[in-house]
């Protein structure tokens, strides 16, 4: 399967070669393969709260990814355009939306992390390409995390804080539980 990546949004084609990125519009000439991010790339923490963790790639490359630590294991909110082997692995990758799912497939692969989309946009163009181990469709736990779906997923978990991870001004909510 070929893979071409977007420097402009981050965006993983799966054995396509369009004109330009379908999501940003970059021209197809500056695509580069899943190597060449590897090595340009880095993804960089900060910390948000203390369960919490905020994910960039830096260069900029894509959107933020947030951590979650939950006690039992440890989930991503959306995922790195890139794939980087030196920061800490992570157990599941739970997804917003379909046009966040970066470099899961080689993150599934090397670590083995599950991930979980929603049912719904899992047959967009966007997502197809990406290994989904979980189709979901409504409300779910995973582990201590209850997770709301809406559109996309949200989490709730016993945790509090409240941030918008990118430009699409969705909220994710981490708040107590009741």
């Amino acid at each position: 399967m070929k893979l071409l990546i977007c420097p402009g949004c981050g965006q993983h084609l799966f054995d396509e070669e369009p004109d330009r990125c379908p999501l940003c519009g970059t021209p197809s000439n500056r695509f580069m393969t899943a190597e060449e991010t590897e090595q340009r790339y880095r993804v960089a923490t900060s910390r948000v709260t203390a369960q919490v963790q905020r994910l960039i790639v830096e260069p900029k490359l894509g959107i933020a990814c947030y951590r979650v630590e939950s006690g039992q294991d440890s989930v991503w909110i959306d995922c790195p355009a890139v794939f980087d082997r030196d920061i800490e692995r992570v157990d599941a990758i739970l997804f917003t939306h379909r046009d966040f799912m970066g470099a899961c497939n080689r993150y599934r692969e090397v670590w083995g992390t599950e991930v979980y989309l929603n049912d719904l946009d899992t047959g967009h163009r966007f997502a197809r390409g990406h290994f989904v181990d979980h189709k979901v469709r409504g409300d779910f736990k995973r582990g201590r995390l209850r997770v709301i779906t809406s559109v996309g997923i949200r989490m709730v978990s016993r945790y509090t804080s409240t941030t918008t991870c990118c430009s699409c001004a969705t909220t994710c909510w981490w708040k107590a539980r009741a």
